[in-house]
Formats: C-alpha cells, sequence, structure tokens
C-alpha cells in the first residue's frame, strides 16, 4: 500500500490551471456536472511551481504536507528524494505528537 503514496510536483502551476479551465469549459459544454469546488488553502499569491508530500504514519496515510514557490520549476523530478526525507520527518514528529498525546490523555482519566 505505502507505493501508492507518491511526492507529487508541479513544476509549471500556471499550465495546471490552464489544463484545469479547458477540462472544467469541456464539462460545461457537455452538460456534465462539475466534480466540486476547490478547497481554499492559504498560499503564495504568485505561486509558480507546487509539490505534495504523502505523511505516512505506521503505514497509514496521516497527512500532506503541500508546499509552494513563487519560481517556475522550482519543484520537479531533482527535489522528489528531499521533499521525501521532509515528509518522513513530519510523519516521524507527527507519530511521536499522537502517542504523547495518549500518554497525558491517559494520565487524566
Amino acid at each position: 500500500m505505502l507505493g501508492r503514496w507518491r511526492v507529487v510536483c508541479v513544476p509549471n502551476v500556471a499550465r495546471a490551471r490552464a489544463m484545469r479551465a479547458g477540462i472544467e469549459e469541456a464539462l460545461e459544454r457537455s452538460g456534465a456536472e462539475s466534480p466540486g469546488n476547490d478547497v481554499p488553502l492559504p498560499g503564495l499569491e504568485s505561486e509558480q511551481s507546487a509539490a505534495t508530500v504523502p505523511l505516512v504514519v505506521r503505514n497509514e496515510l496521516a497527512g500532506v504536507l503541500y508546499v509552494e514557490s513563487e519560481k517556475p520549476g522550482f519543484f520537479g523530478p531533482s527535489s522528489e528524494r528531499l521533499l521525501r526525507v521532509i515528509g518522513g520527518q513530519f510523519a516521524t514528529a507527527l507519530a511521536t505528537l499522537q502517542a504523547d498525546r495518549e500518554v497525558w490523555q491517559a494520565r487524566e482519566i
């Protein structure tokens, strides 16, 4: 199951937005339903590249780290290894915090 969680890099956000707009326009013309609204995320106003990093704890997805840059092409294949390492560190921190919280909750009972 671990193989399905992958780092996804989008080196050119403008191109991805144009492709999405084209798909939405085609859906409207065909009368098909739109897949839904975007979830608004905080971020840079002039985002040019982005990446998502799965945070996996004990073979379960605990969250997703989303990073972005104002520089086109900042995230790409060469940065995937570093992003996996960072994601692993965040996932370990999440697991540690969860374990600490469980210990403190058990003490309060």
